[in-house]
């Protein structure tokens, strides 16, 4: 376990959503054949279905608010 995951568990969350795709433009969701996956319009591989499963690259920009 990392140090911060000691913490409050909102505290916690909101750090290992800041390491991932969460909250990027580019990210989309696409649902294939009942399953559902992100993918990155940016063109960087980030098929997964789990947000935790996909780091953060470096062309990542935040959603306009």
């Amino acid at each position: 376990m990392r140090r911060f995951e000691f913490f409050d568990p909102a505290i916690v969350l909101e750090r290992k959503q800041d390491e991932t795709c969460l909250g990027c433009a580019a990210l989309q969701l696409s649902r294939w054949g009942g399953a559902r996956k992100y993918v990155c319009s940016n063109g960087f591989q980030k098929a997964s279905t789990e947000w935790s499963a996909m780091r953060r690259c470096r062309k990542y920009e935040p959603e306009a608010a």
